[in-house]
């Protein structure tokens, strides 16, 4: 259950006595949503005036859950959240609502009638942007707001990287049928593998987006190449096609080096640069790995696939041919490429 301000925005931007540089800012079109989540009714109900008449839209909730349910259907610019709730801490809510993905992105105010040390580090400790102690001086809530509510509003009209990959990922699968499948398939075993080999949380997600990324370019290529000469040709430059799309993003640039050189070998044989043994990036090396395997998996060229287990076999003899890095295809092979894939 959620409680409206008692005075409603509009209304509050209508009475002289309360202009204000904030009210100023509200009629040049920046209207902050606020979600405010405090059991105390009275605190929350000075809040809530106090940036009603600034400008704010602002909805008060009782329990956290209804603010995290509120926040799944329509963003707010800005949370604000004190420091107990009736069903779990103000913490713990805060610590959720950083953790869940379609609400981590959204700026956090703490509000505590605990002004001590402990309490601020907890606060910012669960990701907290902002904390101030209650009651504070009216202008020091509204300017934390305003600055606040300004940048929520401007990730709000940020599309959120997830869904970048995943358009992304569908435009690759317009250029061949079961392509999206098998870059999503890619891009969990690749992050699968990197776990069991004990990667850290930053090369993980490096490893992730790159096995959805790194087919691409193959969106860019002829679909009815003029002879099987100059189709293996055009096939050697999807990785260069793929860097190139994704050089357009900033949050993109670790997995470039990793997109380009997954069809280097071992042996120096592979392509697009030639790299030979442990100039291949690392990474490189793993996302080739998890490439093949669902590739050979899913689909042969005659439209059949083979079984997990003569693909294993298959790759652990291609160890001998220098194809791969020994003791990553070794470790690949050990951990079961099938189990993995499951």
């Amino acid at each position: 259950m959620s409680i409206k301000p008692e005075m409603s925005p509009v209304l509050a931007r209508g009475f002289s006595d309360s202009c204000r540089v904030g009210r100023i800012e509200a009629l040049r079109g920046f209207t902050p949503d606020i979600i405010l989540v405090d059991r105390d009714h009275l605190s929350a109900t000075r809040t809530s005036r106090a940036l009603g008449l600034d400008g704010a839209f602002v909805e008060i909730f009782e329990k956290a859950e209804e603010a995290l349910e509120r926040s799944h259907r329509q963003t707010p610019d800005l949370a604000i959240f004190g420091l107990e709730f009736e069903t779990m801490s103000g913490f713990e809510a805060a610590s959720i609502f950083r953790r869940d993905l379609s609400t981590r992105h959204i700026p956090l105010l703490v509000l505590s009638s605990h002004d001590d040390a402990q309490s601020r580090a907890a606060a910012f400790s669960v990701g907290a942007d902002c904390f101030l102690a209650k009651p504070c001086e009216d202008d020091e809530l509204l300017a934390a707001v305003r600055s606040l509510g300004r940048r929520g509003r401007q990730l709000r009209y940020m599309e959120r990287e997830e869904d970048v990959l995943l358009a992304l990922a569908e435009v690759g699968g317009l250029g061949c049928l079961g392509m999206r499948g098998h870059l999503e398939r890619t891009s969990r075993l690749a992050r699968q593998f990197g776990r069991l080999l004990g990667l850290q949380t930053e090369d993980l997600l490096t490893l992730e987006r790159a096995g959805l990324l790194h087919d691409i370019g193959k969106a860019g290529l002829l679909k009815e190449p003029a002879s099987e000469e100059i189709d293996r040709v055009a096939a050697r430059q999807h990785p260069l096609l793929s860097i190139r799309i994704c050089s357009h993003l900033h949050t993109m640039q670790s997995v470039i080096p990793v997109i380009r050189h997954h069809h280097e070998r071992w042996d120096g044989e592979g392509y697009p640069d030639g790299l030979k043994g442990t100039e291949i990036p690392y990474l490189a090396r793993i996302l080739q790995l998890a490439d093949s395997f669902d590739a050979l998996v899913s689909r042969n060229r005659d439209g059949g696939a083979y079984s997990a287990k003569w693909v294993l076999n298959h790759m652990a003899e291609e160890r001998e041919t220098g194809r791969w890095d020994p003791e990553l295809v070794e470790a690949f092979v050990s951990f079961g490429g099938a189990r993995l894939f499951n």
